[in-house]
């Protein structure tokens, strides 16, 4: 196999669904830090030390994170740096909870996020809001792809935002590496932590304002990342099912996956629709090994990797 110049050509070039493979944290920590990023994101030059050994210490200690830097120049503010801590949110949910800081030095970073994620968030520096954060992977130092697809898109999806009035209620930012860079331009969708590829602005603009044709679910969705690789692709068939519907409602984590054999996982999804009402499914995922798909998974690969396309071959409802 020739290597394309791009990794995401490559994935386009074998129409690879991205499904499935949404990253799943459950804790992540957004630094404001203005961009060029380096390869390894947080030895950015403005963070202090005790910033770029805290992932390491908070996994010690039993709170594994996903560090990010994020930045839009147009949203800066003078002399502040905005840390966004997002904690996966227990029994029923909808993604994850949210806490917001807004400091005037990343010295104080590390204490800050020491105390929330041990459980006694300050109280100082915090800013109540509920608005949507669109993260868009633009770190063209970690891959080639990010810089290709996801620039240009970051642009676009701010274009969109002013277009459509949404200024107030949704922010875009620049994001570190986020993965899955073969399906730039790539996205996470905060606090509810879906993931998206290969995504445009015009099918952005139907998941932003929940219109028209819920079929972009098909082919731009990564999954919910909230939720196991089989119950992520579960719940794409349930959003096809259901339509714009199915996002007012909850589900329950955790979620139970049995492993039936190498090649076949069964999942259990139990929802909580708005009145309280309670349902399930429980899908048979399956894979075979000569379905899988063997491209570059990176435009700085020096070999093919094999990824795994798996499918739901069976859906039973719970009521």
């Amino acid at each position: 196999m020739n290597q394309p110049m791009f990794c995401a050509e490559g994935s386009r070039a074998v129409q690879e669904n991205p499904i499935g493979h949404a990253s799943i944290h459950p804790y992540y920590v957004l630094i404001e830090c203005p961009t060029p990023w380096p390869y390894q994101a947080l030895e950015s030059s403005p963070l202090p030390p005790d910033v770029k050994t805290l992932p390491n210490y908070l996994y010690q200690t039993g709170k594994p994170s996903r560090f990010l830097l994020i930045y839009n120049q147009k949203l800066a503010l003078p002399q502040t740096y905005r840390v966004i801590i997002l904690k996966r949110q227990k029994g029923w949910s909808q993604g994850y909870n949210k806490r917001e800081y807004h400091l005037n030095d990343l010295a104080d970073v590390a204490g800050i996020v020491e105390q929330d994620l041990a459980g006694n968030p300050p109280t100082e520096n915090v800013v109540s809001n509920q608005v949507r954060d669109l993260l868009v992977c633009t770190h063209g130092s970690h891959d080639q792809c990010c810089a290709r697809y996801g620039k240009p898109f970051f642009y676009e999806a701010n274009q969109l935002i002013d277009q459509l009035s949404l200024n107030q209620s949704v922010r875009v930012w620049e994001v570190s590496h986020i993965g899955g860079h073969r399906f730039a331009p790539t996205l996470i969708d905060f606090p509810s932590g879906r993931y998206y590829g290969k995504i445009s602005t015009s099918e952005l603009s139907h998941i932003l304002q929940q219109i028209d044709n819920y079929e972009v679910f098909s082919h731009v969705y990564r999954g919910w990342g909230i939720l196991p690789r089989t119950a992520q692709i579960l719940e794409q068939h349930l959003i096809l099912q259901w339509g714009w519907e199915w996002f007012q409602n909850r589900v329950f984590l955790p979620v139970n996956v049995i492993e039936k054999s190498e090649t076949e996982q069964l999942t259990t999804l139990w929802y909580q629709q708005p009145d309280g009402t309670i349902g399930g499914y429980q899908g048979r995922v399956i894979h075979d090994p000569n379905e899988n798909i063997c491209i570059y998974g990176s435009c700085n690969a020096s070999e093919p990797s094999t990824f795994i396309n798996r499918k739901l071959a069976e859906v039973q409802p719970f009521n």
